[in-house]
């Protein structure tokens, strides 16, 4: 295993910015790029209970009916979902799949579908209406079970983009999801909570909690053009939830068109949404950082702290948000490396960041972590394009894979470990392990751990890599959890594209043993899951994109156990035949 890092001091000077973009309602950000908090109204709320959000017609809100999970033996690992069950529905070119475990079942959320699984049999259970046959069902069905909805406009034709959760303090599966504005709705968060553990539900009626928020007071403008909101991102802290969107650069001139140009963060009130009751507003942080010549950020898609346990410290500093800056350089400010654009001389200099709510929320800057790496994939004349990842054979391959090494991917999973009065945050992203060119590097995955005294700000702890078995390999798209003993899981991909043994995308695990006598986390080497039968052959638009949104997760049974979900495929893949599939394992 190999670690390095190193430690570089930087130097806030002022520059000047680029002042086409502004914030939604008007004005422009600070100097870290806080435009302000904004308050996100609720739209509307559909329940089963009795307590004043109610359905229209007096109706439960049924997300979803079920089957029994039958007999069987799952053993540690079963099929999820795959495009051959989406016989004439639309599905997309690859699954982006990730997922949730609770007491009794696993919850799976691909581009298309949503299925729950037993833990036990590993088979499905949800169905259509009247049907005993299990199939992926609508993700939307939370928000659009039935004619009349009130959020079925909003919500009610969500694709892409889910996120599938579990909220260990209640014990409940939770569904998050941004839409778009469109002719028939405004922008919107759209979440749901189950409101039990099992999945299952009563007399084949899963019911859920579900709620809509207008973001049309979040839209932000570029040159007069509204920005779109995407790629959301989940957590369960304490007594709230909190997403964090990105918004995406929807003006055609820019340089970075479809490229990030800022994100918002927002906290909601989970405690009444758990519970089904009308909700407070949700308070929104916008962040636009400052642009050069019309680049955008080189901040991406932060993660909220996402809680792997029931408790958060006593004085914790608060919710958490970890994030990369891609890069940046000494003399410039943390929000834009503007003379790393175009140029290869701040190649190695990305770097972390940690921030909590409080700061965010305040428009304060965050804690850079002292760490320095390359990210993979690095283009300098295109920072946020990281499709790098080579397919190997058969030769015919000329596709290559989403690295994520623009932005960190995954989860910021926390635990509050007890006996140590200490919390633990791990993340992951993606680096250039040294092999190959900077414009097609090998790429291996970094883990990042923090620690901190309840009350005083987390430390980068442990920094390392999970180095590639030989120089062709790559690594990617990874995950974390933490179990009651401290020890951290992973979940992500490898291929390699080598003559010699040409491996197509696989799925491995690995774990980060704690040793409480030195306070330190080892690398175990890592395993493989399930091997990969195939590669992208075609060229289209979705098939480079590669498991943005695979997951692993800890077992509320016993709190040791790690679930993931990862995907591969099954057979070449081209765009008139797709064969991506889903799997589902504990280690």
């Amino acid at each position: 295993m190999q670690r390095y890092f190193s430690l570089i001091l930087l130097s806030v000077l002022p520059h000047v910015a680029f002042a086409a973009v502004a914030c939604p309602g008007g004005g422009t950000p600070n100097q870290y790029g806080f435009c302000g908090l904004y308050s996100v109204p609720q739209i509307a709320c559909q329940s089963k209970a009795a307590n004043g959000c109610s359905a229209p017609k007096g109706s439960a809100n049924v997300g979803f009916y079920t089957v029994g999970a039958g007999s069987g033996t799952a053993g540690s690992e079963f099929p999820g979902i795959g495009y051959s069950e989406f016989s004439g529905t639309p599905a997309y070119n690859t699954p982006n799949a990730n997922g949730a475990v609770g007491q009794q079942q696993v919850l799976e959320f691909v581009n298309s579908g949503i299925q729950a699984y037993s833990k036990t049999t590993g088979n499905p259970i949800f169905v259509k209406k009247g049907s005993t046959a299990p199939t992926p069902q609508s993700p939307s069905r939370p928000w659009a079970a039935y004619s009349g909805a009130p959020l079925t406009a909003p919500c009610g034709n969500l694709s892409i983009d889910v996120n599938a959760a579990y909220d260990h303090p209640d014990g409940v599966f939770i569904l998050s999801a941004i839409s778009n504005s469109s002719s028939k709705n405004t922008p919107s968060i759209c979440i749901a909570a189950s409101t039990q553990d099992n999945l299952e539900g009563t007399s084949g009626n899963s019911y859920w909690n579900s709620y809509g928020f207008s973001l049309s007071s979040l839209v932000a403008t570029d040159n007069g053009t509204n920005a779109y909101f995407d790629y959301p991102r989940f957590g369960t802290f304490g007594s709230n939830f909190y997403i964090a969107i990105d918004y995406i650069d929807n003006t055609k001139s820019s340089p970075d068109y479809e490229h990030i140009l800022g994100y918002a963060v927002c906290l909601l009130d989970k405690t009444d949404i758990v519970a089904g009751k009308p909700v407070a507003n949700a308070q929104c942080a916008v962040y636009l950082p400052v642009r050069t010549s019309g680049f955008d950020s080189l901040v991406h898609s932060i993660l909220p702290a996402d809680m792997d346990g029931t408790v958060v410290a006593p004085g914790s500093q608060g919710e958490y948000f970890f994030g990369q800056v891609n890069p940046t350089a000494a003399g410039t400010t943390w929000t834009q490396g503007s003379p790393c654009y175009q140029s290869y001389a701040c190649a190695g200099s990305a770097q972390l960041l940690l921030w909590t709510w409080s700061q965010i929320s305040t428009g304060a800057a965050p804690t850079l972590l002292p760490a320095t790496f390359m990210p993979g994939c690095y283009n300098a004349f295109h920072p946020s394009d990281t499709f790098c990842v080579q397919q190997p054979s058969p030769a015919t391959s000329t596709q290559v894979l989403d690295g994520l090494s623009d932005r960190v991917s995954g989860r910021l999973a926390y635990n509050y470990a007890s006996s140590l009065n200490t919390e633990i945050l791990a993340a992951t992203n993606t680096i250039w392990n040294g092999n190959g060119s900077q414009s097609s590097p090998q790429q291996t995955v970094q883990f990042s751990i923090f620690s901190a005294s309840p009350g005083s700000f987390p430390v980068l702890t442990s920094s390392g890599d999970f180095a590639a078995p030989d120089a062709t390999w790559s690594a990617w798209t990874a995950t974390a959890a933490i179990n009651s003993l401290d020890n951290i899981g992973l979940n992500f991909s490898e291929d390699d594209s080598g003559v010699a043994n040409p491996m197509p995308p696989t799925i491995y695990s690995a774990q980060l043993i704690y040793d409480s006598s030195t306070s330190t986390w080892n690398p175990q080497s890592p395993n493989l899951v399930f091997t990969g039968t195939g590669v992208s052959t075609g060229t289209t638009t979705y098939v480079p994109d590669w498991g943005n949104y695979v997951s692993v997760g800890l077992d509320p049974a016993d709190n040791l156990t790690f679930w993931g979900v990862n995907e591969y495929l099954n057979g070449n893949q081209t765009p008139s035949a797709r064969t991506w599939q889903s799997e589902i394992f504990n280690f």
